[in-house]
């Protein structure tokens, strides 16, 4: 699905004008406004211009002589470091207070932006406040941040609103930007998807990327206007080309889905690698899947596993997952099965089930850890209640007595469960024993259904036991083959 960027002013971060860029999925409920947060840095129009030959010596005379723009200049490069100078807020403040003395009005965001980052949300709403009060655009949108997100006040979407809507008519971009936001999602106002439209056009118009790629959406969608795909398309392209992270990925997921152009996996690729490389979450999922499969690219695990380790650093689970196979298994990397069992464990402990269910089986043989059926029990009853697999795996377990007492009909149980859910070896499984009259009434009517349900799904042991089954008129309990692979 696409994604659409909404931008407001984030106080918190290093850069000297930067917007908060959320992303998220349009499907998601009103109330999920922030789910995603990302980085974006913004032109600085407000920014004070150094001379190019001038020092930081040179800047930091001058503005103990008093001169404004040097002191602008030495508070701004100890607020957000340089090069050479390191930060420091003591001393950023200490310039910030005698240009506000001086009578600079810009200096007030910066205030704010220095105690929002002390998390002193308080003191910075004052800050912003009178900042905004002078009418400074970067103020009144820092102040409608705030508001949007409750730092040092309650969450007030109108009185947000109220804010970037006076930035916005100072033709702020983002804070234009914000409003055509709020207008299509109707946060502190009725939902209007013309006004949105104008905002994101007016938006678009002074060069945010952001709005064209939101613009595209309504034009995707058909919010407000006539639905217009080819359109869209272009705007999203123009959006992209010029470097906006989220409408990379939508040209990507154009691509990829097919639905709107000829489906085409090196397109696809290419915008999602351009979008991944801007650390746009989901591009860097899909391209690890990209490189996995071979989709648009040359198939490569390593490369695969590397971007699936990047996510997984992050802190996503799927990805986290992934990682954790390639080292189980070796690929695209030196197997290590030990490392396997550690990347499973953590996630076993959040309540995964694919990891519960893969680290049982590493318990089970002991293999980069130590030999514990007990364990490797637990966590597939775990693992079972979400996983068909884990279901017939269980049941073996049952039916053999590891890490708990044999009962035989616990486990037709689970492999009757996991065989309706179109688990082939669960169908395998309960075919045996309807076959052989283990933990259930012997029937062979219903053992050569299952294993027919069970080959149709090109399951190879139910084919043999079949076969078997059919062909042989005397037949022993040992003539057929349980389904026990772990994959």
């Amino acid at each position: 699905m696409v994604q659409i960027n909404i931008w407001i002013v984030n106080l918190m971060k290093k850069e000297l004008f930067i917007t908060c860029l959320i992303l998220f999925n349009f499907s998601l409920a009103k109330s999920d406004v922030l789910p995603q947060i990302d980085m974006n840095i913004a032109n600085n129009t407000q920014s004070v211009e150094q001379e190019k030959n001038d020092s930081f010596g040179q800047q930091l005379k001058k503005a103990s002589q008093g001169e404004m723009n040097a002191i602008m200049n030495v508070a701004i490069t100890y607020l957000y470091g340089s090069k050479d100078i390191q930060e420091d807020i003591g001393k950023a403040s200490f310039w910030f207070e005698k240009a506000i003395k001086e009578g600079n009005s810009d200096a007030f965001y910066y205030m704010g932006v220095i105690n929002q980052r002390k998390k002193d949300y308080k003191a910075a709403i004052t800050w912003l406040q009178r900042g905004a009060n002078k009418g400074d655009p970067y103020a009144q949108s820092g102040l409608g941040y705030m508001y949007t997100v409750g730092l040092g006040v309650d969450k007030d979407y109108k009185q947000a609103k109220n804010w970037y809507e006076k930035a916005a008519l100072q033709q702020d971009a983002y804070a234009q930007f914000v409003l055509g936001y709020l207008y299509q999602n109707g946060f502190g106002v009725s939902q209007n998807y013309n006004k949105a439209k104008e905002w994101y056009e007016k938006s678009a118009d002074l060069g945010d990327l952001g709005a064209l790629n939101n613009l595209a959406q309504i034009y995707e969608k058909g919010y407000g206007v006539k639905k217009n795909p080819a359109y869209a398309i272009e705007l999203y392209r123009r959006a992209a080309y010029s470097g906006d992270a989220i409408a990379q990925y939508n040209m990507g997921f154009i691509y990829d889905d097919g639905e709107y152009l000829e489906k085409n996996n090196y397109q696809a690729f290419y915008w999602y690698k351009r979008a991944a490389e801007q650390g746009h979450i989901d591009a860097q999922y899909h391209l690890a899947e990209f490189y996995q499969h071979g989709y648009g690219v040359e198939q490569n695990a390593i490369l695969a596993r590397q971007w699936y380790e990047v996510l997984a650093n992050a802190g996503y689970a799927d990805a986290s997952m992934k990682v954790a196979y390639y080292y189980e298994k070796g690929i695209g990397i030196k197997k290590d099965l030990i490392k396997a069992a550690e990347l499973y464990q953590i996630m076993a402990n959040s309540g995964e089930a694919e990891a519960q269910y893969r680290l049982a089986q590493l318990y089970l043989v002991g293999q980069g850890i130590n030999k514990q059926p007990k364990n490797a029990f637990s966590l597939m009853q775990k693992a079972a209640q979400k996983i068909p697999q884990a279901k017939n795996q269980l049941g073996l377990f049952y039916l053999y007595g590891i890490g708990t007492e044999k009962n035989p009909q616990k486990a037709s149980e689970l492999f009757l469960s996991a065989a309706y859910r179109q688990e082939s070896d669960a169908q395998n499984n309960l075919a045996v024993l309807y076959a052989t009259g283990q933990g259930i009434r012997k029937n062979i009517f219903r053992a050569i259904m299952w294993f027919a349900t069970a080959a149709k799904l090109n399951n190879a042991t139910a084919k043999e036991n079949l076969k078997q089954l059919q062909t042989s008129s005397v037949m022993k309990s040992t003539d057929l083959k349980l389904s026990e692979k772990y994959d």
